[in-house]
């Protein structure tokens, strides 16, 4: 094959194979982001954000400093990016301004308009990718000058009150068994006394359990050393089954272990067959 004909063949395999992969990677995205850089990085910023949520007063450092190093890397790339652009710029205009135009770095057809077009292509996919990352940057910025409205809030966002029952529950482990006669739920609550333990049930067929732990007041001329022991809040809940008696809970802590008992409701007596008499006509 002549060498002219080859961006006959390698540019429409070449456009073929990225549009193939494109198309794979958004499918796969939808169907199974996990398997995907894409969906792993969205769901790490979904759970970062909900953690930074958590305790605002503790992460916000931490979160303006995350976004300000965000920023800096599309700062850099977009830096990167124009600079080889206009180094490409003046590669072409060089370039143009001899009678040959062809170099060793273009393959294929090097004809004085088709080199023009190569390098103008290599030019656009740089200028593509500046703009790109100067979009980042005015988001990450209008991002961090955001502020909550509490009177604009939407219903369905998250506030913090959810944030921190969500965090609850997920540090508060939990065994659940079943007996032919009731259902047992096993929590650990240390440091927690009975008194401080609620237990409810809520919608009739949600039980809640909830506690505070919190941190002790410092007597004078002691400090910590070390804190390592968790302080905060202790919460599950759990959607009760249709069999499960709400009348007949009982509950116990003992050792910082709270054992909730739930009763199962008899099971219905099955319904005796009907005689209907038949009369004569």
């Amino acid at each position: 094959m002549e060498e002219q004909k080859l961006d006959y063949v390698l540019v429409p395999l070449g456009m073929m194979v990225f549009g193939l992969y494109h198309l794979w990677l958004l499918f796969t995205i939808l169907r199974s982001p996990r398997r995907t850089v894409v969906g792993i990085n969205a769901e790490s910023r979904h759970q970062w954000v909900y953690s930074m949520m958590a305790d605002p007063l503790k992460n916000g450092v931490l979160a303006v400093q995350t976004i300000r190093n965000n920023i800096m890397a599309s700062t850099l790339l977009a830096t990167t990016a124009i600079t080889l652009s206009s180094l490409i710029s003046v590669f072409v205009s060089n370039t143009s301004s001899s009678a040959n135009m062809s170099s060793d770095l273009v393959y294929g057809n090097q004809t004085a308009i088709l080199s023009s077009i190569k390098y103008f292509a290599l030019l656009l996919c740089f200028l593509v990718a500046f703009l790109c990352n100067v979009q980042s940057i005015r988001y990450y910025a209008h991002h961090m000058l955001n502020a909550t409205d509490e009177a604009d809030k939407s219903a369905n966002a998250p506030t913090r009150t959810y944030v921190l029952d969500a965090k609850a529950m997920a540090a508060t482990p939990a065994d659940v068994k079943e007996y032919p006669n009731s259902y047992v739920f096993i929590i650990d609550m240390p440091g927690l006394k009975s008194g401080d333990i609620k237990v409810q049930v809520e919608d009739d067929n949600v039980l809640l359990i909830s506690g505070e732990r919190k941190r002790e007041e410092e007597k004078e001329g002691a400090k910590y050393v070390r804190m390592e022991r968790r302080v905060g809040k202790f919460m599950r809940k759990f959607v009760l089954p249709e069999n499960a008696n709400t009348d007949a809970i009982s509950a116990v802590c003992q050792d910082g272990v709270l054992t909730v008992t739930v009763e199962k409701l008899p099971p219905p007596e099955p319904k005796k067959p009907k005689t209907i008499e038949v009369k004569i006509a």
